[in-house]
């Protein structure tokens, strides 16, 4: 939908707070391509088209993320992001979300 229309999909969200990092289809991909899980999701990402920017404080990850661009993800790798995230992950994920909201108005 938002390629059709030429809108570019960003969204912001520290990738340490992320468990899907640990996920081992995540970590079979970044061994396959001797690259870190971040890296491997990271570049995911650009693959899909989405608008990403980095941010650290770390010189190692300035390093790390200079190389987003050095390889390429082939299909299978791309497949095999897109079918991690499950529905019941989004249904989880948006009790989590109206939790933390309400315990925010207390």
């Amino acid at each position: 939908f938002f390629t059709d229309r030429g809108i570019a999909v960003s969204a912001s969200k520290a990738l340490h707070r992320g468990a899907s990092l640990g996920k081992a289809p995540i970590v079979d991909i970044a061994r396959k391509h001797s690259v870190t899980p971040a890296q491997v999701m990271l570049r995911w990402g650009i693959q899909k088209g989405l608008a990403i920017a980095t941010k650290t404080s770390s010189s190692e990850r300035m390093k790390e993320n200079r190389k987003l661009l050095t390889f390429t993800l082939d299909t299978d790798d791309i497949a095999l992001l897109d079918g991690i995230t499950t529905e019941q992950d989004i249904a989880n994920r948006a009790e989590l979300e109206k939790t933390r909201k309400s315990s925010m108005l207390i």
